[in-house]
């Protein structure tokens, strides 16, 4: 899918979404990013970049969205019934609006077509999507606001600080967190982590596949030997989850790990460039900013001339919308490391194109549908329905979060073929009792001017590194939460 979405369209759109959201109206005076378009010398060349302002203004602390609104005698689930709630934390505002907005945006638009098939065997789904601003306490608010709202069967954190903040409480509340790709990487371990579900490759599985990918790119693993990797991070929970990995491989492989922390929202990264450029002089780069930051580091990166063939991002950076607004120009050659796959040509997205989009009830632009965040944003919602499926023809309607629990556990390629899911993510993603990630495998994409396109096939690295990581950390939460298991 072509990249065409200017930073003032981005900008006209978000103040028109923030003010068709309703809800509990509570006036906060918060201070925002948004984006202004300028023209900048950068290589010789005059481009046009983005820069980011800061303003005050004053906005509903929650912000509560519901699914596109459709006619109820189009559903084809019966509304009279009560609904299974999907609650997400969603950010429409903040420095990580951008990447929030197509991440609600296809979970709108999932539960939407979800319902106008019949729901689940006629039971319908209502997505709850609460305003965090990216803001871990009121991620928390969200989840404890979503709980009052009905029968809650999933809570989708949408940050890995917010992930962290509710795992403990979902013990007691027996609701599944789903953090497709993201939050806690030692939730891969259903075991310790009953109530978490990443459905993916967590953060230390991408990242292992990213070393293996520059280790192949130089030649070979011994070929590391020596070489600089730097690790450019928004110094969040998010930004810091893969640092214990990568002390382990560069270990084992005698690479100089640098550690470069950007901090919270990541708007002034010049200095730590500028370190990158004259001081550390890294051979590659691993990218671990969101939203604004990842823009801000594309430019940055940019300006002191760092080869962007030598960057390489994790599955939530870069991604289209922040290639938009850096540039496309500017950001060609740059690579991420992905779990999904972007584009329509995928059953559930044509789906979505042909019941939802094309008969007006779209939740955004059309344009958007087949970006990485929206796809993953129906993924989320789509896997949802089908582990709800999958628990009601065991126990019977209506289920509860406990029981759902058993239904995302029993995921098969088979029910994600079903469900119109094939090709958006890895081939065999199979869950149980003890694995909640499913998969392992991930691909490099480089943005070749117009697309992130995949330059690898799907492969996965060092899976004994990871998984005793994984095990080693699902040990010690263990031990440190003992209450958590009746001990």
């Amino acid at each position: 899918m072509k990249i065409r979405i200017t930073a003032l369209l981005f900008v006209t759109i978000g103040l028109l979404l923030l003010a068709a959201c309703g809800g509990a109206a509570q006036p906060e005076t918060i201070t925002v990013v948004e984006t202004v378009v300028v023209e900048k010398e950068v290589q010789g060349e005059t481009v046009t970049v983005v820069e980011t302002v800061e303003v005050v203004k004053e906005v509903v602390k929650e912000v509560e969205v519901t699914a596109a609104p459709v006619e109820e005698e189009a559903m084809g689930a019966d509304m009279s019934l009560d609904p299974y709630i999907l609650a997400l934390a969603g950010y429409r505002t903040g420095p990580f609006q951008h990447v929030g907005t197509p991440l609600g945006n296809g979970s709108q638009d999932a539960a939407t077509l979800i319902n106008l098939k019949g729901g689940i065997d006629g039971w319908p789904v209502k997505l709850l999507e609460i305003e965090t601003a990216y803001n871990t306490p009121r991620g928390v608010e969200a989840y404890e606001r979503a709980k009052t709202e009905g029968n809650l069967v999933t809570f989708y954190p949408f940050s890995t600080g917010t992930t962290y903040a509710v795992t403990p409480r979902a013990f007691e509340d027996k609701i599944p967190i789903v953090h497709t790709g993201y939050g806690i990487s030692a939730a891969a371990n259903g075991e310790a982590f009953p109530y978490n579900f990443l459905l993916s490759p967590t953060y230390w599985t991408t990242e292992a596949a990213t070393t293996k990918f520059i280790a192949d790119q130089e030649g070979g693993e011994d070929a590391l030997a020596g070489k600089k990797i730097g690790i450019v991070y928004v110094d969040i929970d998010y930004g810091r989850e893969t640092i214990p990995l990568m002390q382990v491989l560069a270990d084992q492989f005698g690479f100089e790990l640098q550690l470069y922390p950007v901090e919270w929202p990541g708007l002034e990264q010049s200095a730590v460039w500028t370190d990158i450029a004259e001081r550390g002089q890294p051979d590659w780069i691993i990218l671990r900013t969101w939203g604004q930051s990842t823009v801000v580091s594309l430019q940055e990166a940019a300006r002191v001339e760092y080869p962007m063939p030598q960057i390489v991002g994790c599955p939530w950076s870069p991604t289209d919308q922040d290639i938009s607004l850096a540039g496309p120009d500017l950001a060609k050659g740059v690579r991420a490391n992905y779990w999904t796959s972007s584009g329509t040509d995928i059953p559930v997205i044509q789906e979505i194109l042909t019941e939802v989009h094309d008969n007006g009830k779209g939740y955004g632009p059309r344009y958007e549908v087949g970006t990485q965040l929206y796809n993953r944003g129906i993924y989320g919602v789509v896997i949802a329905a089908e582990a709800i499926r999958l628990a009601a023809a065991e126990f019977g309607h209506p289920v509860n979060g406990e029981q759902v629990k058993w239904g995302y556990e029993h995921i098969t390629p088979d029910i994600l073929e079903a469900a119109g899911l094939t090709g958006l993510v890895p081939p065999g993603l199979q869950t149980s009792e003890t694995d909640h990630m499913g998969s392992t495998v991930t691909r490099i994409h480089e943005f070749d001017g117009e697309n992130m396109v995949p330059i690898t096939d799907w492969t996965t690295a060092y899976e004994d590194v990871v998984s005793g990581l994984i095990d080693e950390a699902a040990a010690a939460f263990k031990a440190e939460n003992p209450e958590l298991y009746g001990e």
